[in-house]
């Protein structure tokens, strides 16, 4: 399988970097007869429409594919590729690029027929065919090898559902490409074409239809700018949390206030607490129940001092009670993901937020891809009740 992967890394940019060195040096050429070369002008717009359709195609198909996935959501693909993140990444790319390189073919295609409809002796030119040769086959190889990720996937036990319908976009694709080769190969480029029309119209229709049906799954950029302003937040929340454990861990009790992290005495160097990023506000802290030295006896003295007792018999020790603190934000967006990392924000199932669950409390918040419950909040103020348990940190 290794071999196959790589061998298939190789060979596919191989062949379409030597596809395109070969088509940009016919169309210069043009053969022996120097009427067949191509002008600078139309080597330009060849290049252009075949890039630009190429990279609409590969961007709508994902367009749709993370349409799919986010409609009819995978467990297994959910935990293998650690969540589709909730800024939808992917899919905000490909619609930058579809939203971008689809027009930019259609005024190219349309400078095209209009420099043919008056230059007559250059419809024949055959170098000028190589472009729409060279993008069909390499769509062609594109949706080729996404179908056999399609069944790849369903194979390994895949959703049947996104798979059906991942299937079928694709031979629709295939038609539509079929269809729209055959049109070129037989257009005549003559001043009066009705059907060019309709089928610019409609591709415009079908493609930024696709992206606004898009935009409205992932959001809006006014509600995307939220969730970022909420992931600092979390970040700096995380940040403060760390830091208050390490602080635990040196004094075996809780600051008071976030002030007491400033001291370099007790932390090693100076902690500045983050602030709100949008009104600088100070993020709230409680102390909800502070650590005292308690009498313990067995297997917690064992696991606390896993050096100094080698049995938990008979053992006594001391040890610090269990400490419990609250850190609080106000968040702008909901986030709710359940236990196998899947998104359940759009549904408001609002019991989902563990916000006083006892979680490890190193449980940190990496980016947008972390799928974690949590750090699942509301809209508003939202407050995390995290419990340091001495035996999670034994002394050595």
């Amino acid at each position: 399988m290794l071999t196959l992967y790589v061998g298939l890394g190789v060979m596919i940019p191989v062949l379409i970097i030597g596809g395109v060195v070969y088509m940009i040096v016919r169309m210069a050429k043009g053969g022996a007869d120097s009427a067949n070369s191509l002008k600078a002008k139309e080597v330009g717009i060849e290049l252009g429409m075949f890039m630009a359709l190429f990279f609409s195609i590969v961007a709508v198909v994902q367009i749709i594919f993370s349409a799919i996935d986010k409609k009819f959501p995978d467990v297994l693909t959910a935990v293998s590729y650690n969540g589709v993140g909730i800024l939808n990444d992917d899919m905000r790319l490909a619609v930058s690029i579809a939203a971008i390189a689809f027009p930019i073919y259609l005024g190219l295609a349309w400078m095209r027929a209009n420099y043919l409809k008056t230059n007559v002796s250059r419809r024949e030119v055959s170098a000028l065919k190589y472009s729409q040769y060279a993008v069909m086959t390499l769509s062609g190889l594109f949706i080729v090898g996404t179908l056999m990720y399609v069944l790849y996937n369903y194979l390994g036990g895949s959703s049947s559902m996104a798979g059906a319908l991942k299937a079928l976009t694709v031979v629709i694709l295939s038609l539509v490409l079929g269809a729209y080769n055959y049109f070129l190969s037989e257009r005549k480029y003559t001043n009066s074409n009705s059907s060019s029309i309709v089928a610019t119209v409609v591709s415009l229709v079908v493609v930024f239809g696709i992206m606004a049906y898009s935009i409205s799954i992932i959001g809006s950029p006014a509600t995307i700018r939220k969730i970022r302003f909420d992931e600092k937040r979390i970040e700096s929340l995380t940040n403060i949390q760390n830091q208050v454990s390490n602080y635990w861990q040196r004094t075996k009790t809780l600051p008071t206030d976030l002030s007491q992290l400033n001291s370099g005495d007790v932390s090693g160097y100076n902690f500045i607490a983050p602030t709100d990023p949008v009104d600088k506000t100070p993020f709230a802290y409680r102390v909800i129940e502070n650590s005292k030295i308690v009498k313990s006896f067995g297997q917690d003295c064992k696991n606390y001092y896993p050096n100094k007792f080698t049995t938990s018999v008979g053992v006594s020790c001391e040890i610090p009670s269990k400490a419990k603190f609250e850190i609080c934000a106000t968040f702008e967006a909901d986030r709710n993901y359940d236990e196998n990392g899947n998104n359940l924000t759009d549904q408001k199932v609002t019991s989902i937020y563990q916000t006083e669950k006892s979680y490890d409390l190193m449980n940190s918040y990496y980016n947008s891809y972390d799928v974690s419950p949590f750090w699942n909040h509301g809209t508003g103020l939202t407050c995390f009740i995290r419990t340091i348990d001495a035996t999670k940190y034994p002394i050595y």
